[in-house]
């Protein structure tokens, strides 16, 4: 018991640590990149964006999955650190010789001349990186998430500032290489500054690390073209203007996933990778991850539907008002997309891998039949499809997890559809007390403030009764066990007796 304490506590401050590193990393990308924009052109910005997506298959095609492989593993000795990151290293170097030598052949076929000194520029940093110190895989391992997050958010701020006075200096797309190649620099170093552990070059390569990295390639080629597709199939239907409508929709739709969710992504993984050997605890602790990603998800994407109109106005302004028809809708996209890396991570744990490709294939070939045999007239009709396709893979997830290891569906759906039901409220609460404001920011912020209370008070109220009527249920046991047993000793009377005592006082 005081172990899973322990690993619970570990959880939730590498989570907390997580979010606020993102935090500090975004609003530093924000605030860069609106010093950026008086210095530098949208076709710099644009160059440089064609040149990350051309990184990112490149980079697709060289994951090897070592990292994960190690975290899997119950008890890595150093030769698997270092065997790992020498395996690391021989692919990436592969690839990036193979797009050095491309670059200028891809700058001719798009048209791009600049496109070429960019990806020559992203190559020099990916060698640096690819050098990135592996002894930092042992501390994720073991939940902690300290030194990781430094690193991150120390060249994060060296990057910006060098960045910044790169613009000011070239003025133009120079500045944003240069930093990218001073990030991935001072990551690099700091990754030995900060992390005792020194890898080695050790060229006996298991069997079964071979194994592990030949699945994961395939199955990282079948996500980036699963996560690709819709990108791709809305250009060719609507061109470069619905694809960016789409892109910018689809962006704020599942940002809560990003910046809210994800941080939390690793600790659960390598919580639940603990957990391996103990079937019981692994599956207990993965109903609690879907209600935890749920408990997040659900009320952002009821509340994004309840109010996206008034969201498009204030966070994307007037000329983006096409975007409110759809942009709630693709909210869905959060759930199949947020519930895949748990189910990843019991596939893997169970050596099915191959398995977990199935729902990925599903994606990808329902939505190429939609493209082709529906009449898809416009973006909201696509968006309509894309929905369609992400609840029946949802669906299909749900139930061949369930088939193939051992998950309860009725508790799987119980710890889905809780967060639904209190979520709901948000609806509820919106049409129960309806606003019409003519300040349409000020009509923003207390539609926001009625959703969020109703939604925290609702599920206050439902929780503590649950824990008071049977603690022990299942129901009660989804929340973590501080929670749970705060419930468990709060008694209203304890309000009554709180608000008697001010009301004497007063008197």
């Amino acid at each position: 018991m005081s172990k899973t304490k322990s690993r619970n506590a570990l959880f939730i401050s590498a989570y907390a640590i997580n979010l606020v590193s993102k935090f500090a990393i975004t609003a530093l990308g924000t605030i860069s990149t609106l010093i950026l924009v008086r210095y530098l052109s949208p076709n710099d910005f644009g160059i440089v964006a064609i040149g990350f997506l051309i990184l990112g298959f490149f980079n697709v095609l060289s994951e090897s999955g070592v990292k994960r492989y190690l975290i899997l593993h119950s008890n890595p000795k150093k030769e698997d650190y270092d065997s790992a990151w020498t395996l690391q290293l021989m692919l990436r170097s592969s690839v990036i010789f193979i797009l050095l030598l491309s670059s200028y052949f891809i700058s001719l076929k798009l048209e791009k001349p600049d496109l070429a000194v960019v990806l020559i520029f992203l190559c020099i940093n990916e060698f640096i990186v690819q050098f990135y110190n592996i002894g930092t895989v042992k501390l994720e391992k073991k939940i902690d998430y300290n030194k990781t997050n430094q690193i991150a958010v120390l060249a994060k701020v060296i990057s910006a500032i060098v960045t910044i006075i790169c613009a000011v200096t070239f003025q133009n797309y120079y500045a944003l290489v240069i930093g990218t190649i001073i990030n991935g620099a001072f990551s690099t170093c700091l990754s030995y500054i900060l992390v005792d552990y020194r890898p080695s070059f050790n060229f006996k390569i298991k069997k079964e690390m071979f194994a592990f990295s030949y699945k994961m390639f395939i199955r990282n080629i079948i996500s980036f073209t699963r996560s690709q597709l819709d990108l791709l199939l809305i250009t060719k239907l609507f061109g470069d203007t619905g694809a960016g409508n789409f892109s910018v929709a689809k962006r704020f739709a599942i940002m809560p996933m990003g910046e809210v969710l994800q941080p939390a992504m690793g600790p659960i993984f390598s919580y639940l990778s603990q957990l391996k050997e103990k079937p019981t605890e692994l599956e207990a602790k993965t109903y609690q991850s879907i209600f935890f990603i749920y408990m997040i998800l659900t009320p952002f994407f009821v509340g994004l539907m309840a109010i996206s109109e008034s969201f498009t106005t204030v966070v994307l302004g007037e000329k983006w008002m096409s975007l409110s028809e759809y942009i709630g809708l693709l909210g869905f996209l959060m759930f199949p997309f947020a519930v895949q890396p748990i189910f990843l991570i019991l596939y893997d744990a169970a050596n099915k891998i191959f398995l977990s490709m199935i729902i990925d294939l599903v994606s990808i070939v329902l939505l190429v039949v939609g493209y082709i045999t529906l009449d898809i007239v416009d973006i909201y009709t696509f968006v309509i499809l894309r929905i369609g396709v992400g609840a029946i893979t949802l669906t299909l997830s749900y139930l061949m997890i369930c088939r193939i290891l051992p998950i309860d569906i009725i508790k799987l759906l119980t710890a889905t559809f809780l967060p639904c039901l209190l979520s709901s409220v948000i609806f509820v609460g919106l049409f129960a007390i309806p606003i019409s404001n003519d300040n349409i920011y000020l009509q923003f912020g207390l539609e926001v403030m009625i959703g969020a209370s109703f939604y925290v008070v609702t599920s206050g109220l439902l929780f503590w009764s649950i824990v008071q009527v049977s603690p022990a249920s299942f129901s009660a046991r989804l929340l973590p066990n501080k929670a749970h047993d705060l419930l468990l000793n709060f008694k209203l009377s304890r309000i009554s007796k709180l608000f008697n005592s001010k009301k004497r006082a007063s008197r």
